[in-house]
């Protein structure tokens, strides 16, 4: 779950300086900060100054994940189906595992696991296996196909976060970076993080 996390906000922060380039918005005065400064005349009991971080980062988040599934669909893959071919590429040879090893790094469950793994079979990108050492387990085994598209997925990641973290310098996206795994060690380490 914390590769997923990571996965979903850290890239999402950079849009921010992009989105006055797309939407015309007055850094100072976005649609966000209009929208917490009438809630404050409405509701003035309310301390709203978490809202300008927290609000923030989850519609940057819903527009960064626009981008990469615009992305996505060029490639010829879905986020999900991509996610499991890079974790069976990253793996290293003979980019083979196990559906647990696999749902735990992408952040899924075994259901919504074995949909994708169905759509992928079909396409040739990975094969079930039987296990060496298990008779009821299975492996799955990245094929060559398979390897070609998770580079192509993975190719159109670098090109999306890199276009999204060019409006900042190295030293602002490193201190960005930072704050982000501060925030994100804090809130996967709360007691709902680890229940969900």
């Amino acid at each position: 779950m914390a590769r997923y996390t990571i996965y979903i906000l850290l890239p999402s922060i950079f849009l921010a300086s992009i989105l006055p380039t797309y939407y015309n918005l007055d850094m100072d005065m976005d649609q966000m900060g209009r929208i917490i400064e009438t809630l404050k005349g409405e509701r003035p009991d309310l301390d709203t100054s978490h809202f300008q971080t927290v609000f923030r980062i989850g519609v940057f988040g819903q527009l960064v994940m626009k981008a990469f599934e615009a992305s996505f669909k060029e490639v010829g893959v879905s986020d999900g189906e991509g996610r499991v071919l890079v974790v069976l590429r990253t793996s290293g040879p003979p980019y083979t595992l196990s559906p647990t090893q696999i749902a735990s790094t992408c952040g899924c469950t075994s259901g919504g696991l074995t949909k994708r793994l169905d759509l992928l079979e079909k396409r040739d990108l990975v094969r079930r296996l039987p296990s060496p050492n298990d008779r009821r387990g299975l492996l799955i085994k990245l094929t060559s196909k398979g390897k070609d598209l998770a580079d192509r997925w993975l190719d159109a990641n670098v090109k999306i976060t890199a276009d999204l973290e060019s409006g900042y310098s190295e030293t602002e996206a490193r201190q960005l970076a930072d704050l982000l795994r501060q925030g994100l060690s804090f809130l996967e380490s709360r007691p709902q993080a680890s229940s969900r």
